[in-house]
C-alpha cells in the first residue's frame, strides 16, 4: 500500500506541473462531447484480484437552460461485487486435532449519486455526494476430530463442529472528492477520497456441537449457541479510496 500511495502523490505531482506548463491535459469542453464515462478502481485489483474490482458508469446531465462552460455534471452509478471460498481438509485422517475448515466470504453494494467535475485544464478536480447500499456475509464452517479409538469391534470418536455466520447490512451517505487527469478527451486517470456516514445493521450467529459415535451409533449435543444483533452508526475518512482508470465516451 505504501508504494501505491508513492505513486498517487507522484502522478499528481506530475500532471499538476506538466499542466501548468500546458504540455499535456485535455479541456472540460472536450470532454463535454463525450455523454458517459466509465471507471475501474484498480487500487482493489491490487489488494483482492478481479474479485476486487468497482466498477462505475456516469452519465453526463445536460441542463436545460444554464451551462458552465468549465464544468459539467454527472449521474454517477457504482456497483461491487466480491466473493470467495477457502478450504482447508486435514492430510491425515483421524488424526487427533485434525480438522476441517471452510470460510465463505461475499461482499457487495450498489451506489447512485450526483458528481460535479470543473477544470481549467487536464487537471479536474470533482467533488459530488452519494447514497450507498450494501452487504457482507462471513461464514464459517469448522469441524475437528477430540478423540478417536479404533479396535476389534470398537470404534469410536468424538467430533466437534462449529458454525459462525457473521451478516451486516448498512446504508451510507458519502460526501467525495477527487482529482482526475484526461490524458486526451477519452483517457483518464483519478484518485478519491470521502467521508462516510454509514448505519449498520449487524447480525451474529455461533453453535458448537459435540458428536460422539460408538459402533455406528452417534449422540449430538449442542455445546453452545449464541445470536446478537446490533445496530450503530459509523463515520469515518476514508483516505485513498479509489484509485480508477477511465474512459469517456
Amino acid at each position: 500500500m505504501k508504494k501505491i500511495y508513492c505513486f498517487v502523490l507522484l502522478f499528481i505531482f506530475s500532471v499538476s506541473s506538466l499542466s501548468a506548463q500546458d504540455e499535456l491535459g485535455t479541456q472540460i469542453e472536450d470532454v463535454r462531447k463525450s455523454l458517459n464515462q466509465v471507471d475501474l478502481n484498480i487500487i482493489g485489483l491490487f489488494r483482492n484480484g478481479l474479485s476486487g474490482g468497482t466498477f462505475f458508469f456516469k452519465k453526463r446531465i445536460i441542463p436545460k437552460n444554464y451551462v458552465e462552460l468549465n464544468a459539467i455534471k454527472l449521474f454517477r452509478f457504482r456497483l461491487h461485487v466480491n466473493e470467495y471460498v477457502e478450504t482447508e481438509e486435514p492430510s491425515i485422517a483421524y488424526e487427533i486435532g485434525t480438522s476441517y475448515y471452510e470460510n465463505q466470504f461475499s461482499s457487495s453494494y450498489i451506489s447512485f449519486g450526483i458528481e460535479k467535475q470543473r477544470s481549467k485544464r487536464g487537471l479536474v478536480e470533482f467533488y459530488g455526494i452519494e447514497a450507498t447500499l450494501g452487504r457482507r456475509l462471513d461464514r464459517v464452517n469448522r469441524t475437528w476430530l477430540n478423540s478417536f479409538s479404533l479396535g476389534a469391534g470398537n470404534e469410536s470418536y468424538i467430533q466437534f463442529n462449529e458454525k459462525r455466520k457473521d451478516r451486516s447490512t448498512y446504508i451510507s451517505l458519502s460526501p467525495f472528492f477527487g482529482l482526475k487527469y484526461f490524458f486526451n478527451n477519452r483517457i483518464n486517470m483519478g484518485v478519491e477520497t470521502s467521508f462516510d456516514f454509514a448505519y449498520y445493521f449487524d447480525k451474529d450467529s455461533f453453535s458448537l456441537t459435540e458428536i460422539e459415535s460408538q459402533n455406528g451409533v452417534e449422540n449430538t449435543r449442542n455445546v453452545s449457541q449464541l445470536e446478537s444483533k446490533n445496530n450503530f452508526l459509523n463515520f469515518r475518512f476514508t483516505n485513498l479510496r479509489f484509485l480508477t482508470v477511465g474512459y469517456a465516451f
